[in-house]
């Protein structure tokens, strides 16, 4: 959130061009996609234990 407000800020008072604010911005979204990830690996903050395990095996062959 910090990060898309520096980034406001810096655009508003011409600090950034239009391509390094569009780079700003895809950097952030990034970020979010990244962190939207990790909770499909790991369940209430536990690292290493994940939150969807793997069925188990049947055993029967196909």
């Amino acid at each position: 959130m910090l990060f898309n407000a520096l980034s406001i800020l810096g655009s508003g008072y011409g600090l950034l061009s239009p391509v390094m604010a569009s780079v700003f911005h895809n950097v952030g979204s990034v970020i979010v996609v990244i962190s939207s990830a990790s909770l499909a690996f790991f369940d209430d903050g536990e690292p290493g234990r994940p939150a969807c395990p793997a069925p188990a095996a049947t055993g029967n062959a196909a």
